[in-house]
C-alpha cells in the first residue's frame, strides 16, 4: 500500500489543484504519472481504495480516477463512498471492456461522472482529466461566489436594518418637528367661518406648513406652503419661514396705524427681503399661499406665490374654479415682486388650499402613471363642498388613497378648506 505525489515538470504552484489515481497495479500508475506530468495540476497516485478514501477526507482532489477492478474494493464502490465524501470531486472509473455496463450504471446513480475504457486513448484521458479540474474549479468558484453573495446579502440585511433604524429615528424627528413647528393650531373665535384642516405625513419628512393669524373676530390669515426638497433641511425651513412670517406680521402691525392691517403683499414682500440670501446660498424655495379672509368686507385678498392653485367653490352658483396668481416663489429670485388680488366672497363659499401631494399623486403609486389632478379634485369639492369642510377634507383624503392605492403617500397630504358662514362663531376641524 502506498501513495505518491507527482508534480508537473513545469512547476505546480500552491494551490494547485490535485488529481488522485487510483489502481492496484503499480505500472499503471507509473504509466498514468508519465502522461499526466507536465499538466498545471498536481498529481497523487495510489494502490490502496483505503489509503484513497483517507486523502480524500484530507482532500480537496479536483478529480479522482480509479480502476474498476482491484481486489480490495471495486472502482465504482470507490468512487460512490468517494462522493460521500467529497461530492464537488469529479468522479472518473477506468475500466475494461468486459466492465463497461458496470460503469454505465454506475454513471447512472451518479456514482460517476466518466469511464475510460482500457487500454486508454492518451489524448483522450489527458482531455478528460483536464476537463475534469477545469469542471471542479468552476464548481468552486460558484461555490466561492455564492458563499460570498450569502455573506453580502447578511450584511446588507444587517445595514439596511441599521439604516431603517436612523430611517426611523429621522422620521420621528421630522414627525416632531412637523407636529411643533410646521402645523399652525387654527384660531376659535372668528365669527362667520367654518375651518378644518389635515395633514397626513407621507414616508418622507417634507417641508409643508400652515398657519393662522387672527386680526380681530372678523378677519384672518392663512398661510399653506411647501419647501422644495425633503428630509429634516427641508422640514426646518419651512419652520423657519413659518416663524420669519409671524416676526414680519408683529413688526408691521406694531410700525403701523393701528386701524389699518399691513396688506398681504407687504407681509410676503417683507418675509421675501429677509429670506431671500439665505434660501439662495441653500439653493431652494418655498411655494405658499397667502390669503386674508375679510369676513365683514366679503372678501379674499390672496398672493400666490407658486403654489398649487387653490379652489374656490360657490355654492350659489354651483361654480368651481381654480385662483391663480402669477408671483414667483419666495426666495426663487431677488427681483421678484409680489402682487395680491381680491375675490368676492360669500355666505357658502368654500375656500380649499392644499399640497401638490394632493393632485400629483399617481395611480397605484406607479412611477409616471396617471396623476390624481386638479380636475379631480375640482370635482370633489364641487360634489362635497356644501358638506362642510371637515367632511370635504376626509372624503378628499379618501378619494386620494383610493386613486393611490394606499393609505402611505410618497409626499405630505396637506389640506386646509375654510367656509364662509354667517355672524356665527367660527367652527375648527383639525
Amino acid at each position: 500500500m502506498s501513495f505518491e505525489a507527482c508534480l508537473a515538470s513545469g512547476g505546480v504552484g500552491a494551490g494547485a489543484s490535485r488529481v488522485l489515481m487510483v489502481d492496484d497495479e503499480p505500472k499503471v500508475l507509473r504509466a498514468l504519472r508519465r502522461l499526466l506530468h507536465r499538466e498545471a495540476f498536481e498529481v497523487v497516485t495510489t494502490d490502496s481504495p483505503a489509503e484513497a478514501l483517507r486523502l480524500l477526507r484530507e482532500g480537496p482532489y479536483a478529480v479522482v480516477l480509479a480502476d474498476q477492478r482491484m481486489p480490495d474494493m471495486e472502482g465504482t464502490r470507490l468512487l460512490e463512498k468517494a462522493r460521500e465524501i467529497s461530492p464537488d470531486t469529479v468522479r472518473v472509473i477506468l475500466t475494461g471492456h468486459v466492465d463497461v455496463r458496470a460503469a454505465v450504471e454506475a454513471i447512472n446513480r451518479g456514482a460517476v461522472s466518466r469511464f475510460v475504457t482500457k487500454p486508454w486513448n492518451d489524448e483522450e484521458l489527458r482531455q478528460i482529466v483536464r476537463q475534469g479540474v477545469s469542471q471542479h474549479e468552476l464548481r468552486m468558484e460558484n461555490r466561492r461566489l455564492q458563499e460570498l453573495t450569502e455573506r453580502q446579502n447578511v450584511e446588507l440585511r444587517e445595514l439596511y436594518r441599521a439604516l431603517a433604524q436612523e430611517r426611523q429615528k429621522e422620521v420621528d424627528i421630522g414627525a416632531k418637528v412637523q407636529q411643533t413647528l410646521l402645523l399652525g393650531q387654527p384660531f376659535r373665535d372668528i365669527r362667520g367661518a367654518q375651518v378644518a384642516a389635515l395633514t397626513i405625513p407621507s414616508w418622507q419628512i417634507d417641508g409643508d406648513f400652515y398657519d393662522f393669524f387672527n386680526h380681530h373676530d372678523r378677519c384672518f390669515d392663512v398661510i399653506v406652503g411647501d419647501v422644495m426638497g425633503k428630509g429634516i433641511p427641508a422640514a426646518l425651513l419651512g419652520a423657519a419661514t413659518k416663524t420669519q412670517f409671524l416676526r414680519v406680521v408683529n413688526r408691521l402691525i406694531s410700525s403701523s396705524d393701528a386701524r389699518q392691517l399691513p396688506e398681504p403683499e407687504e407681509i410676503v414682500t417683507a418675509v421675501h427681503a429677509e429670506v431671500i440670501q439665505e434660501f439662495m446660498g441653500l439653493e431652494s424655495f418655498v411655494t405658499l399661499c397667502y390669503a386674508r379672509f375679510d369676513l365683514g368686507s366679503q372678501r379674499m385678498d390672496f398672493v400666490d406665490c407658486g403654489h398649487t392653485r387653490p379652489v374656490h367653490f360657490q355654492p350659489r352658483t354651483g361654480r368651481c374654479r381654480m385662483l391663480r396668481g402669477d408671483n414667483m416663489p419666495l426666495g426663487f429670485s431677488e427681483r421678484a415682486i409680489y402682487k395680491q388680488f381680491s375675490i368676492p366672497i360669500d355666505v357658502g363659499d368654500v375656500l380649499c388650499f392644499y399640497s401638490d401631494g394632493v393632485t400629483e399623486v399617481v395611480r397605484n403609486g406607479s412611477d409616471g402613471g396617471e396623476p390624481f389632478g386638479e380636475d379631480r379634485l375640482s370635482a370633489l369639492v364641487r360634489a362635497n363642498g356644501r358638506l362642510g369642510p371637515g367632511e370635504l377634507i376626509d372624503r378628499i383624503q379618501r378619494a386620494v388613497a383610493a386613486f393611490a392605492g394606499s393609505g402611505r403617500f410618497a409626499d405630505d397630504l396637506t389640506c386646509v378648506a375654510i367656509q364662509v358662514q354667517g355672524h356665527g362663531k367660527v367652527t375648527i376641524g383639525i
